[in-house]
């Protein structure tokens, strides 16, 4: 079990999950969109050069989707290690 969250969760934690829950969901709807423009959509309508330039730019503009998703989760975690209220040993 992960015990780096075991202690009093602050609000700079609740929104840390937030984050790291929004950037998990924009990083999988990217991954999505690239998997459905390589290999979905070249299924369905035959190639032509239209549908190539369609597909670059599609998968081109996937690009930042995925940087800040990686990011987000990044900023997330760190938020969320950061607003726990770890407990002082009583001496």
């Amino acid at each position: 079990m992960i015990t780096v969250f075991k202690a009093e969760k602050t609000l700079v934690f609740w929104v840390g999950l937030l984050v790291f829950g929004y950037s998990i969901a924009q990083f999988c709807g990217a991954v999505w969109q690239t998997i459905y423009w390589l290999v979905i959509y070249p299924r369905v309508l035959p190639t032509t050069v239209s549908t190539v330039l369609i597909e670059a730019d599609a998968v081109y503009s996937v690009i930042p989707l995925i940087v800040s998703g990686v990011v987000f989760t990044v900023i997330g975690l760190y938020m969320m290690k950061k607003g726990v209220k770890q407990e002082q040993p009583s001496t």
